[in-house]
Protein backbone atom coordinates (compact mmCIF):
# COMPACT_ATOMS: atom_id res chain seq x y z
CA UNK A 1 0.00 0.00 0.00
CA UNK A 2 1.29 4.05 -0.55
CA UNK A 3 1.07 6.03 2.37
CA UNK A 4 -1.85 7.61 1.16
CA UNK A 5 -3.69 4.28 1.35
CA UNK A 6 -2.17 3.51 4.95
CA UNK A 7 -3.13 7.05 6.12
CA UNK A 8 -6.80 6.26 5.13
CA UNK A 9 -7.18 3.43 6.57
CA UNK A 10 -5.81 4.65 9.93
CA UNK A 11 -8.58 7.01 9.37
CA UNK A 12 -11.24 4.68 9.09
CA UNK A 13 -10.22 2.49 11.70
CA UNK A 14 -10.34 5.61 14.59
CA UNK A 15 -13.71 6.25 12.80
CA UNK A 16 -15.12 2.41 13.43
CA UNK A 17 -13.46 2.38 17.18
CA UNK A 18 -14.86 5.88 17.86
CA UNK A 19 -18.00 4.85 17.01
CA UNK A 20 -17.96 1.48 18.58
CA UNK A 21 -17.13 3.08 21.99
CA UNK A 22 -20.08 5.64 21.82
CA UNK A 23 -22.39 3.05 21.47
CA UNK A 24 -20.76 0.95 24.37
CA UNK A 25 -21.33 4.23 26.60
CA UNK A 26 -24.79 4.57 24.90
CA UNK A 27 -25.39 0.71 26.38
CA UNK A 28 -23.86 1.56 30.21
CA UNK A 29 -26.13 4.63 29.97
CA UNK A 30 -29.11 2.29 29.05
CA UNK A 31 -28.28 0.09 31.69
CA UNK A 32 -26.34 -2.37 30.14
CA UNK A 33 -23.03 -3.26 31.01
CA UNK A 34 -20.03 -4.13 28.62
CA UNK A 35 -16.95 -4.60 30.73
CA UNK A 36 -14.11 -6.73 29.08
CA UNK A 37 -13.82 -10.22 30.67
CA UNK A 38 -11.67 -10.65 33.76
CA UNK A 39 -12.27 -14.47 35.15
CA UNK A 40 -9.96 -17.13 33.28
CA UNK A 41 -11.51 -19.35 30.66
CA UNK A 42 -12.13 -23.10 31.87
CA UNK A 43 -10.73 -25.74 29.98
CA UNK A 44 -12.54 -28.23 31.63
CA UNK A 45 -14.27 -30.74 28.96
CA UNK A 46 -17.28 -31.58 31.17
CA UNK A 47 -20.55 -30.88 29.32
CA UNK A 48 -24.23 -32.05 30.52
CA UNK A 49 -25.31 -32.48 26.94
CA UNK A 50 -26.67 -36.73 26.31
CA UNK A 51 -27.05 -38.42 23.03
CA UNK A 52 -30.51 -39.36 22.75
CA UNK A 53 -30.86 -41.33 19.40
CA UNK A 54 -28.38 -41.91 16.12
CA UNK A 55 -29.85 -42.88 12.89
CA UNK A 56 -27.24 -43.76 10.25
CA UNK A 57 -28.38 -42.08 7.58
CA UNK A 58 -25.79 -42.95 4.82
CA UNK A 59 -22.57 -45.81 4.51
CA UNK A 60 -20.08 -46.20 2.34
CA UNK A 61 -16.38 -45.36 2.39
CA UNK A 62 -17.93 -42.34 4.97
CA UNK A 63 -20.41 -42.59 7.49
CA UNK A 64 -23.25 -39.96 7.79
CA UNK A 65 -25.29 -40.55 10.80
CA UNK A 66 -28.19 -37.98 12.33
CA UNK A 67 -27.33 -37.66 16.24
CA UNK A 68 -29.93 -36.41 18.05
CA UNK A 69 -28.63 -34.58 21.76
CA UNK A 70 -30.38 -32.60 24.75
CA UNK A 71 -28.90 -30.83 27.80
CA UNK A 72 -29.67 -32.51 30.59
CA UNK A 73 -31.03 -29.46 32.72
CA UNK A 74 -34.10 -28.41 30.52
CA UNK A 75 -32.26 -27.97 26.94
CA UNK A 76 -34.18 -28.12 24.23
CA UNK A 77 -33.55 -31.31 21.56
CA UNK A 78 -31.54 -30.77 18.71
CA UNK A 79 -30.70 -32.83 15.59
CA UNK A 80 -27.01 -33.18 13.85
CA UNK A 81 -25.70 -34.88 11.34
CA UNK A 82 -22.04 -35.59 11.96
CA UNK A 83 -19.42 -37.64 9.33
CA UNK A 84 -17.53 -40.37 10.70
CA UNK A 85 -15.09 -43.06 8.78
CA UNK A 86 -16.67 -45.81 9.67
CA UNK A 87 -14.41 -48.92 10.89
CA UNK A 88 -12.01 -47.41 14.14
CA UNK A 89 -13.70 -43.76 12.64
CA UNK A 90 -9.53 -42.22 13.65
CA UNK A 91 -6.44 -41.61 11.75
CA UNK A 92 -2.77 -40.31 12.11
CA UNK A 93 -0.75 -37.64 10.44
CA UNK A 94 3.43 -37.74 10.24
CA UNK A 95 5.17 -34.52 10.02
CA UNK A 96 8.81 -35.87 8.23
CA UNK A 97 11.66 -33.95 9.06
CA UNK A 98 15.37 -33.91 8.48
CA UNK A 99 17.51 -32.69 10.85
CA UNK A 100 21.07 -32.48 8.71
CA UNK A 101 19.10 -30.44 5.97
CA UNK A 102 16.64 -28.64 8.67
CA UNK A 103 14.04 -28.98 6.01
CA UNK A 104 10.66 -30.92 6.08
CA UNK A 105 9.19 -33.46 3.70
CA UNK A 106 5.78 -32.84 2.78
CA UNK A 107 3.43 -34.64 -0.03
CA UNK A 108 1.15 -33.19 -2.44
CA UNK A 109 -2.12 -35.28 -3.81
CA UNK A 110 -5.50 -34.07 -4.94
CA UNK A 111 -7.97 -33.70 -2.69
CA UNK A 112 -11.98 -34.73 -4.01
CA UNK A 113 -13.91 -32.74 -1.23
CA UNK A 114 -12.08 -29.00 -2.08
CA UNK A 115 -11.42 -30.03 -5.93
CA UNK A 116 -7.55 -28.89 -5.33
CA UNK A 117 -4.40 -29.95 -5.60
CA UNK A 118 -3.33 -29.41 -1.55
CA UNK A 119 0.56 -29.97 0.71
CA UNK A 120 0.25 -32.16 3.57
CA UNK A 121 1.89 -34.51 5.62
CA UNK A 122 1.13 -38.49 5.29
CA UNK A 123 -2.03 -39.36 7.10
CA UNK A 124 -4.19 -42.53 6.95
CA UNK A 125 -7.03 -44.68 8.58
CA UNK A 126 -6.04 -46.99 11.80
CA UNK A 127 -8.13 -50.05 11.04
CA UNK A 128 -7.94 -53.24 11.99
CA UNK A 129 -5.26 -54.33 10.19
CA UNK A 130 -3.10 -52.31 12.78
CA UNK A 131 -3.86 -54.36 15.50
CA UNK A 132 -1.41 -57.69 16.19
CA UNK A 133 -0.93 -60.55 14.25
CA UNK A 134 -2.87 -62.99 17.16
CA UNK A 135 -6.02 -62.17 17.28
CA UNK A 136 -6.39 -63.36 20.66
CA UNK A 137 -4.31 -61.03 22.29
CA UNK A 138 -6.70 -58.42 24.42
CA UNK A 139 -4.17 -56.08 25.36
CA UNK A 140 -4.00 -54.16 22.40
CA UNK A 141 -4.37 -50.45 22.96
CA UNK A 142 -5.07 -47.70 20.71
CA UNK A 143 -1.89 -46.09 20.92
CA UNK A 144 -0.07 -49.06 19.63
CA UNK A 145 -2.52 -49.53 16.91
CA UNK A 146 -2.09 -45.65 16.11
CA UNK A 147 1.59 -45.94 15.91
CA UNK A 148 1.52 -49.13 13.70
CA UNK A 149 -0.77 -47.40 11.03
CA UNK A 150 1.80 -44.12 11.45
CA UNK A 151 4.65 -46.57 10.51
CA UNK A 152 2.81 -48.10 7.35
CA UNK A 153 1.44 -44.53 6.25
CA UNK A 154 4.89 -43.26 6.31
CA UNK A 155 6.21 -45.80 4.41
CA UNK A 156 3.45 -45.88 1.68
CA UNK A 157 2.96 -41.95 1.24
CA UNK A 158 6.64 -41.07 2.04
CA UNK A 159 8.56 -43.83 1.28
CA UNK A 160 10.53 -43.35 4.30
CA UNK A 161 10.66 -45.77 7.66
CA UNK A 162 12.05 -45.46 10.68
CA UNK A 163 13.76 -42.43 12.51
CA UNK A 164 13.09 -40.86 16.03
CA UNK A 165 9.30 -40.61 16.73
CA UNK A 166 7.56 -38.12 18.79
CA UNK A 167 3.39 -37.66 19.61
CA UNK A 168 2.24 -34.21 19.21
CA UNK A 169 -0.60 -34.21 21.55
CA UNK A 170 -1.37 -36.13 24.72
CA UNK A 171 -5.13 -37.06 23.21
CA UNK A 172 -6.35 -37.42 19.53
CA UNK A 173 -7.78 -33.83 18.47
CA UNK A 174 -11.46 -33.94 16.77
CA UNK A 175 -10.99 -33.64 13.43
CA UNK A 176 -13.80 -31.03 13.08
CA UNK A 177 -17.06 -29.64 14.64
CA UNK A 178 -19.04 -32.11 13.06
CA UNK A 179 -16.95 -34.99 12.72
CA UNK A 180 -16.96 -38.05 14.75
CA UNK A 181 -13.51 -38.58 13.57
CA UNK A 182 -10.27 -38.50 16.00
CA UNK A 183 -6.69 -37.44 14.65
CA UNK A 184 -3.19 -38.59 16.21
CA UNK A 185 -0.72 -36.81 14.95
CA UNK A 186 3.16 -37.55 15.32
CA UNK A 187 6.54 -36.08 14.43
CA UNK A 188 9.59 -38.63 12.81
CA UNK A 189 13.23 -36.84 12.77
CA UNK A 190 15.43 -38.61 10.15
CA UNK A 191 13.84 -41.73 8.71
CA UNK A 192 15.60 -43.95 6.20
CA UNK A 193 14.77 -44.20 2.42
CA UNK A 194 12.76 -47.40 1.76
CA UNK A 195 14.08 -48.98 -1.30
CA UNK A 196 11.01 -51.83 -1.69
CA UNK A 197 8.38 -49.32 0.09
CA UNK A 198 4.70 -50.65 0.88
CA UNK A 199 2.22 -50.11 -1.79
CA UNK A 200 -0.08 -46.94 -1.98
CA UNK A 201 -3.98 -47.39 -2.37
CA UNK A 202 -5.54 -47.60 -5.41
CA UNK A 203 -7.45 -43.72 -5.13
CA UNK A 204 -4.00 -42.42 -4.23
CA UNK A 205 -1.50 -40.30 -6.76
CA UNK A 206 0.96 -38.95 -4.19
CA UNK A 207 3.82 -36.49 -5.33
CA UNK A 208 6.34 -36.68 -2.71
CA UNK A 209 8.08 -33.16 -1.62
CA UNK A 210 11.56 -33.76 0.19
CA UNK A 211 13.87 -30.59 1.23
CA UNK A 212 10.81 -28.05 1.80
CA UNK A 213 11.72 -25.13 4.46
CA UNK A 214 10.25 -24.12 7.50
CA UNK A 215 9.75 -20.66 5.34
CA UNK A 216 8.04 -22.37 3.01
CA UNK A 217 6.07 -24.80 4.93
CA UNK A 218 4.33 -22.06 6.47
CA UNK A 219 3.68 -20.34 3.64
CA UNK A 220 1.71 -23.23 2.03
CA UNK A 221 -0.26 -22.72 5.25
CA UNK A 222 -0.86 -19.46 4.99
CA UNK A 223 -1.75 -19.32 1.41
CA UNK A 224 -4.54 -22.16 1.84
CA UNK A 225 -2.25 -24.83 0.09
CA UNK A 226 -2.66 -27.25 2.67
CA UNK A 227 -5.85 -28.63 4.89
CA UNK A 228 -6.49 -27.37 7.83
CA UNK A 229 -5.69 -31.08 9.44
CA UNK A 230 -2.37 -30.89 7.52
CA UNK A 231 -1.70 -27.31 9.22
CA UNK A 232 -2.75 -28.18 12.38
CA UNK A 233 -0.31 -31.29 12.28
CA UNK A 234 2.68 -28.65 10.99
CA UNK A 235 2.43 -26.16 14.06
CA UNK A 236 2.44 -28.60 16.13
CA UNK A 237 5.41 -30.48 14.24
CA UNK A 238 7.38 -27.08 14.45
CA UNK A 239 6.17 -26.33 18.15
CA UNK A 240 7.64 -29.66 18.98
CA UNK A 241 11.13 -28.61 17.02
CA UNK A 242 11.55 -25.73 18.96
CA UNK A 243 11.41 -27.16 21.99
CA UNK A 244 13.89 -29.68 20.72
CA UNK A 245 16.62 -26.75 19.28
CA UNK A 246 15.66 -28.15 15.95
CA UNK A 247 14.32 -24.62 14.83
CA UNK A 248 14.51 -21.53 15.95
Amino acid sequence: WSRSKHACASSNFDQRSTSINARQAQLRNDGHVIEPATQRPSFSVDHDYEVLRETELYRNWRVLIQRQVKKKLGGRTIDFEVVGQGGLDAAVTIFVWNSTSKTATLIQEYHPGPHELLFGCAAGLIEAKHGHDNDDDNDETFSLMAQRAAEHELEEECQVAGGTWYELTSQPLAMDKYATTKIKSYLVVDPETVDDPRPLDDEEDINIVVGVSVKDVLRLVRDGRMSIVGACTVLLALEKLRELKEVA
